[in-house]
């Protein structure tokens, strides 16, 4: 599944993080820890719902070395969001 850059909300133009120089190409996108666009997978979602229950912060406080992101990349790329 591609992930174009505008999708983010991050991104107008030129990524507002500053990732990869101000100017990220889809594959920089897909494994970004700051995107925000809609989801592209069953990773992102269940991020979100981690993060509106307050979940990610308290798993972030007690393990700041978690694989979080990894494996919402790996969870992305298992379940893509369906076109």
């Amino acid at each position: 599944m591609k992930t174009a850059p505008s999708e983010c909300n991050h991104y107008q133009g030129e990524c507002l993080k500053g990732h990869i120089g101000g100017q990220p190409q889809e594959h920089h996108c897909r494994s970004c820890p700051d995107y925000d666009g809609p989801a592209r997978g069953v990773g992102d979602q269940i991020d979100a719902l981690t993060q509106l229950t307050g979940i990610k912060a308290l798993v972030k406080k007690a393990r700041p070395s978690c694989k979080c992101q990894e494996r919402r990349e790996k969870l992305n790329e298992l379940f893509p969001r369906k076109q």
